[in-house]
């Protein structure tokens, strides 16, 4: 039940986005989360609607989402320099969450994931399994539910034989 609980202030980059989109539980999450993210993520959105697949399609889904204000837009005003495997998208991310304290920044981007928590100071960096995790825990999803949409996501993602599906695992368990 999602009774009773203020929601959770989050800036999501894109490759969460998609896997929460192609997981089919994006919208399901905004309930519990208000997610805010950076304009560039916007313009990656844009570019990766383009393609004709699942990311394709996962996008333009999204950006309906953002279009129907269900997603906050938010200037970032601060610029820092991109970091080795941290890209533009997840360095304006990393910004947005210090500029607007906001605590938490979902990313799928594994190899920027440990760059981005050893420079992030006070913002938690974790991975869209988590807000998968925070569904469970509020009982708007099984267990089973759960799995489910991991898998999905990890067979959408191309993820089926990746560390980052390994570990989104073991995160539905804790």
């Amino acid at each position: 039940m999602l009774t009773n609980y203020s929601k959770t202030e989050v800036v999501v980059d894109t490759s969460s986005l998609i896997s929460l989109q192609t997981g089919g539980v994006l919208e399901l999450s905004l309930k519990l989360f208000d997610v805010s993210i950076p304009e560039i993520v916007v313009t990656e959105l844009e570019e990766v609607a383009g393609y004709d697949d699942t990311h394709g399609e996962s996008a333009r889904d999204v950006l309906r989402l953002i279009k129907e204000d269900k997603i906050s837009v938010r200037e970032v005003i601060s610029i820092s320099e991109t970091e080795s495997r941290v890209d533009a998208g997840e360095m304006s991310c990393l910004n947005l969450c210090r500029q607007e304290q906001i605590p938490i920044l979902v990313t799928d981007d594994w190899r920027a994931l440990p760059k981005l928590i050893e420079i992030s100071a006070s913002t938690n960096v974790v991975v869209s399994a988590f807000v998968i995790r925070a569904l469970l825990n509020r009982r708007v999803l099984t267990i089973d539910d759960a799995e489910t949409i991991l898998d999905r996501i990890a067979r959408n993602r191309d993820w089926l034989e990746s560390k980052i599906y390994e570990e989104s695992k073991k995160w539905l368990t804790r």
